[in-house]
């Protein structure tokens, strides 16, 4: 049987409903957005109309995605500032939205994450840790993204 016109999807409809379930998922920035409607359709006028619906509808918010993915890497993760200033640049995300973004977090939340990380790896076990303890607890904290003053008071303020 032929199908009618009815029940044949226009090719907007077809990529708002694709990006939708894309989008079900897990947040996703506008430039990770662009890039998935890009390798669907060569339309550029048609991925602007859609990402313009997708905007209105508010599906697209560049600020939620960078909060949730601070909180996401905060809490399973456990990645400092430096490593998640690198993500978000690497998702789209603007330079002054990732400043803000970053700065919302407050100090001691990073210095918590820093600690937990410590305490999982038990990289600082005895209540005096040597040089070389400190040492090695540092530069893991370092290689994990979090800026110096984070580590060093992470480090150095630690309760045992």
């Amino acid at each position: 049987m032929p199908t009618s016109r009815k029940n044949q999807k226009s090719p907007k409809q077809k990529l708002l409903e694709s990006s939708l379930r894309f989008l079900s998922h897990r947040p996703r920035s506008r430039s990770e957005l662009t890039t998935y409607l890009e390798r669907k359709t060569s339309d550029s006028d048609l991925i602007d109309q859609v990402l313009h619906e997708l905007d209105e509808l508010g599906f697209i918010n560049d600020q939620k995605f960078a909060a949730w993915l601070i909180r996401s890497r905060l809490k399973h993760n456990q990645k400092g500032s430096i490593f998640l200033k690198y993500e978000l640049k690497r998702f789209g995300i603007g330079r002054d939205l990732i400043s803000t973004s970053i700065a919302d977090i407050d100090d001691s939340t990073w210095i918590q994450a820093a600690r937990d990380l410590l305490a999982k790896k038990r990289l600082l076990p005895t209540p005096k840790p040597t040089y070389q303890q400190k040492a090695k607890a540092y530069n893991y904290l370092k290689s994990r993204g979090f800026e110096s003053s984070t580590i060093t008071r992470a480090i150095d303020e630690k309760d045992y």
